[in-house]
């Protein structure tokens, strides 16, 4: 896990997107063995992008990134009790994970296919943490980027 507070990067953006996270479905084929993406899949990733792009500065990024996720889903109606008070719908969605498919892998590989253009290529990814949660409310994703500063020639040699 890397020390975020000890690193020195050159650009950084935060975004909150509002909605319920989606994730990355498999490319269907056709009979001809033709692959295609989802129509739905095409149009949320670049929502997504036109969400986030506008907090970006200096794209594409090319050094090595730093990618932190959290999908936070609506909780659905069978994990909840009926007229629970603010302090038992906290407690069940702190103690409720979500566990059923989509795996988390997959909402990752949305927000990089979604994220081209802010930076070049998934490889600069170097280190990326996720997690998925429920929450009581509407559900969003919180998106960090950092693009970190390589270390110099004479840090490698120390």
């Amino acid at each position: 896990m890397t020390d975020l507070d000890t690193l020195e990067y050159t650009n950084h953006l935060e975004v909150i997107v509002p909605g319920e996270p989606k994730a990355l479905p498999r490319h269907r084929h056709t009979k001809t063995g033709h692959t295609y993406e989802l129509a739905w899949s095409k149009q949320y990733k670049a929502d997504l992008l036109a969400q986030v792009a506008p907090y970006a500065k200096n794209t594409p990024w090319t050094g090595p990134l730093i990618v932190l996720v959290e999908f936070w889903l609506h909780r659905p109606k069978s994990r909840t009790v009926k007229n629970p008070d603010r302090a038992t719908q906290e407690r069940l969605t702190k103690h409720m994970y979500p566990t059923s498919r989509p795996d988390l892998d997959n909402y990752g590989k949305m927000i990089l296919d979604a994220l081209h253009g802010i930076f070049k290529d998934d490889s600069q990814v170097v280190d990326m943490q996720m997690k998925k949660r429920y929450t009581p409310e509407e559900g969003y994703t919180k998106v960090s980027l950092l693009e970190v500063r390589p270390p110099g020639k004479d840090e490698f040699e120390s």
